[in-house]
């Protein structure tokens, strides 16, 4: 064996390690399908009516306040979708106390208009006040699905814009797109 037959070994394996590192990145419908199969797994939608619908996202190990908000929007914009109403806003927004909490939970129940998520953050901060060590413990959000003129001079969710956003988060986010 020469000293030069090492090197090329070396650089065949990094060749072949690189090439299999190319080849098994995700495609867009991977990605999609693996947010939506986190998504679905982290919330419980139950449909109130042909215009509404409950969407919860529970609290596991290691989920944030935030990711239990994404994945609620999310939901709402791929129940939005599927059924064709082009926006969305929510009506109800509730952040139910950690597990542990004495006694029962009541939150102040008042219809709203949160068609951003600026105003969501907002209601959030609201509800935070008596919110405890713990944080939340679920997200409860009431969506009413709109059609075209619904909503049309208040701001709502755009089911398609949310959707990509969403859906297609892990591909723009700061992980995967970090400068070089």
């Amino acid at each position: 064996m020469t000293a030069s037959q090492p090197r090329h070994i070396v650089a065949a394996f990094l060749y072949m390690l690189l090439a299999s590192c190319a080849s098994s990145s995700p495609t867009p419908d991977q990605v999609m399908d693996r947010t939506w199969e986190h998504v679905a797994w982290a919330t419980k939608a139950t449909p109130i009516d042909s215009e509404t619908m409950r969407i919860e996202s529970l609290r596991s190990f290691g989920r944030s306040v935030s990711h239990m908000e994404y994945d609620a929007i999310a939901r709402a914009a791929a129940e939005a979708k599927r059924i064709g109403a082009p926006n969305f806003v929510i009506t109800y927004a509730d952040y139910e106390k950690g597990a542990l909490a004495f006694g029962p939970q009541f939150s102040s129940v008042r219809k709203k208009w949160i068609g951003s998520y600026a105003d969501l953050l907002q209601e959030r901060t609201d509800q935070s006040l008596d919110m405890g060590p713990f944080g939340a413990g679920s997200v409860v959000l009431v969506v009413q699905f709109l059609g075209e003129d619904n909503g049309r001079y208040r701001e709502t969710f755009s089911t398609e814009e949310v959707y990509d956003a969403l859906f297609f988060r892990k591909q723009t986010s700061d992980e995967t797109n970090r400068p070089q």
